[in-house]
């Protein structure tokens, strides 16, 4: 066989090519050169905000985030683009075919009902949140670092603004179940501020009543009363300068213990808290 007859025959086999598998031969080869693409873009910005510059240009170490934004970008553009091709693929699929699909659609469903649903948290999240933010689910805090569709990643961090070294990977599914909070830790949010004591008459030069007379006059004078628009999320502090609660000591030498909570900045907390305690140290026996 010469090579015009070879290539006779291949010409009919190409004929029978139908359009729809040439649809899906080029969006295969899209998909493939996308992910080549991806991986030399992930590489560069590995290398120039994590290897190459850790540091940034005046020492501060927020590259980091910057690496992880823009590879989030990336994440999402990826997941557009394979979600356009399904829905190109299905659209010019032959309709007796959608019956066999459906069925094995439903028992995907079911057996991957988990995966399903943080796929859904998944794209509720990527609206609602970016890399950067604070957020709090169930008992773990911390900055967003990186949103995956099936995990979320973030890097813990304390009511004091300061990361605990703690990472953490929860599965979308569970934010399901606890729910998730976006938490304001920036220097000027307001946070409220638990500081409590215990009042013992054998340690203070003065009676309970007079401790009381004069701590309550020491608040008026350093707190400002907060205002609707002040209080954030704290609704019950609007008109307020302070709360005290007062309850006994389970220790067994007794005693009352005064609890007082207030609204501060986070970046006045520590000098706040400091000219309390300062205040009700200058009350106690030497």
């Amino acid at each position: 066989m010469n090579v015009h007859e070879a290539a006779a025959t291949l010409v009919p086999r190409f004929e029978k090519i139908t359009s729809y598998q040439w649809m899906l031969i080029v969006i295969i080869i899209i998909l493939l050169v996308q992910e080549f693409i991806i991986k030399v873009i992930k590489k560069n910005l590995r290398h120039k905000y994590l290897i190459d510059n850790p540091h940034g240009p005046r020492g501060k170490n927020d590259n980091y985030l910057t690496y992880y934004k823009k590879s989030q970008a990336i994440t999402l553009f990826r997941v557009i683009v394979i979600i356009i091709a399904i829905i190109i693929l299905l659209s010019e699929w032959k309709n007796n075919v959608w019956s066999f699909f459906a069925v094995w659609l439903w028992a995907i469903v079911i057996t991957f009902q988990s995966v399903i649903q943080s796929l859904m948290v998944y794209f509720t999240i990527l609206l609602q949140y970016k890399a950067g933010e604070t957020i709090a689910i169930g008992e773990k805090q911390g900055e967003i670092i990186s949103i995956k569709p099936i995990f979320l990643g973030i890097a813990g961090i304390t009511d004091n603004w300061e990361h605990n070294g703690k990472f953490y990977i929860i599965p979308n599914k569970l934010i399901l179940e606890e729910g998730i909070q976006k938490v304001e830790l920036r220097p000027s949010s307001l946070q409220k501020v638990i500081l409590p004591y215990t009042f013992n008459q054998k340690y203070y030069t003065v009676t309970f009543d007079q401790m009381m007379i004069h701590l309550e006059w020491f608040l008026d004078t350093l707190l400002p009363k907060r205002e609707l628009n002040q209080v954030g999320y704290f609704k019950s502090y609007n008109g307020h300068r302070y709360k005290i609660n007062l309850d006994y000591s389970n220790d067994k030498e007794c005693g009352v213990v005064i609890t007082i909570s207030f609204l501060e900045k986070l970046s006045n907390v520590r000098i706040t808290k400091a000219k309390i305690i300062s205040f009700i140290e200058t009350f106690k026996r030497v």
